[in-house]
């Protein structure tokens, strides 16, 4: 399956092999990994660095045939500069198999719509409605994790969010949700739209006036303040320049799906698109609700194997600290479980905060943005 544009098949290629032989595997994000997978060592309950799980005797089986038959070169430099090949050498040696159990590593999905879960959806391993929210997994035991990052750069958000909800809801013991930075880091434009409305900020003066050609004169950009207009410079201010118009093209294309089964021909606008790009970030809303069902990352656990997984921002030293619990970490284990709790404490007062004031905690933004 893929891992944003980077291929990865399933739990054994984590673990380096067998579960009791493995070293606990962190598998991070992308910022991390394509700075050179031979950086992600495998880490022990006690935190201790085992070997690197692509080098020795915890090397992935399926590399090292593949290394000895003279199809691959130097590991280290390919690792460090074409993770993608490595990769998708690893894919066509663990290609999945409708009803074999695997347990499934899919991350930065983005909006595109070639990725990890359209993967495992045309290898049968997921089978899935046309909109999403009839999922299941084909194999009784299989599980799948998701590694973060679910829109912005593609159609296809929605349908990938509808599908991961659908799977976490019905096998809430086999799905995990881990919040990416892109996931967190929309939460932020409750906290920005006010000033945006009000034309509080200068750079979005600056911007609106330059799109609309016309003068910075609170009047005249008045009549140009739209809700689209707003949604649009702030994406763009996030990194995600053509979130809103991926989101218009995907409700374009919903709405067709509802329209030829009503015989009706409604078309949906940008200012729509954009409110419901607003409305699905409130509580109640598919991409919060989606959120709920998330958070930093997994324990390790027979299920899912001696692996511990987060979306980013993990260093030796970070991997020993909670914020905000100074007491001191016991293990990897203790360590995710500590984050996991604040996690959902973290949620909920994000929830209670936007239904009384309309705002999010600056915490969860700034933990969100070094993830």
């Amino acid at each position: 399956m893929k891992i944003g544009s980077k291929t990865l098949a399933s739990n054994s290629v984590a673990s380096g092999g067998s579960t009791k032989a493995a070293a606990t595997t962190s598998l991070v994000g992308d910022v991390d990994m394509a700075r050179g997978a031979t950086k992600a060592a495998g880490i022990g309950d006690d935190f201790g660095t085992r070997a690197n799980p692509f080098e020795g005797a915890n090397a992935i089986e399926a590399l090292q045939r593949l290394r000895n038959a003279g199809k691959l070169g130097d590991l280290r430099q390919i690792a460090a500069t074409n993770l993608k090949a490595v990769m998708d050498a690893l894919v066509e040696a663990h290609q999945p198999k409708p009803g074999t159990p695997h347990n499934h590593w899919i991350g930065d999905i983005e909006g595109r719509s070639n990725n990890g879960l359209t993967t495992l959806i045309e290898a049968g391993v997921i089978r899935v409605g046309a909109d999403g929210s009839d999922a299941s997994l084909s194999a009784k035991s299989s599980r799948i994790v998701f590694l973060g990052d679910i829109g912005d750069r593609g159609a296809e958000s929605i349908f990938a969010r509808r599908v991961l909800t659908t799977l976490k809801q019905k096998y809430p013991d086999r799905v995990d949700i881990l919040w990416g930075n892109r996931c967190l880091s929309k939460l932020g434009l409750h906290n920005d739209l006010p000033r945006l409305e009000q034309l509080e900020d200068k750079d979005y003066r600056a911007w609106l006036g330059k799109k609309e050609g016309v003068p910075d004169d609170r009047n005249a950009l008045q009549t140009k303040n739209t809700v689209a207009n707003r949604v649009e410079y702030w994406l763009q201010a996030h990194g995600a320049g053509a979130g809103l118009v991926n989101h218009h093209r995907e409700l374009v294309e919903i709405q067709k799906g509802l329209a030829a089964e009503r015989g009706d021909g409604v078309e949906v606008t940008l200012d729509q698109a954009a409110q419901s790009y607003i409305d699905a970030l409130k509580p109640g809303g598919e991409f919060f609700e989606f959120l709920k069902l998330g958070n930093w990352g997994t324990t390790p656990s027979e299920v899912r194997g001696p692996v511990v997984a987060w979306h980013g921002g993990a260093s030796s030293t970070s991997i020993r600290q909670v914020p905000g619990d100074d007491r001191a970490v016991q293990g990897a284990t203790d360590w995710m479980n500590r984050w996991q709790a604040m996690g959902h404490s973290l949620i909920e007062k994000v929830e209670q905060q936007l239904r009384t004031s309309g705002t999010v905690p600056l915490e969860i933004l700034s933990l969100g943005d070094s993830d």
